[in-house]
């Protein structure tokens, strides 16, 4: 199984500002393309990210099994987080991955 890489995305809106963001757990920064679209009623938005797998470390292959969950966090002020979605996984994930998913490729 591939080394273990927390790779985190985020979006934000404010009046006037439309803005796709990125950070990472580690030293170095992976470039990913983002696009963010306002909803056209105003509530939200939809952030799409094209993530390479060099910004996973991994060298996808069939058959090969990652570490893998997807979280989604809430904020209304950009500073903190008010809620959390997690796909599989624990509130501490960022610190233990022990409880991530396993995703599979398939060819």
């Amino acid at each position: 199984m591939a080394a273990t890489a927390q790779r985190c995305l985020g979006g934000g809106l404010a009046p006037g500002l439309l803005e796709a963001y990125y950070r990472c757990n580690s030293a170095t920064q992976p470039v990913f393309e983002t696009s963010v679209t306002p909803a056209v009623d105003g509530t939200g938005y939809t952030l799409e990210a094209a993530i390479p797998w060099a910004a996973l470390d991994v060298s996808p292959r069939a058959g090969q099994t990652l570490r893998f969950d997807l979280a989604v966090g809430n904020s209304t002020d950009g500073k903190s987080r008010s809620s959390q979605l997690v796909w599989n996984g624990v509130a501490r994930n960022s610190s233990d991955r022990s409880a991530w998913g396993r995703l599979s490729l398939v060819p």
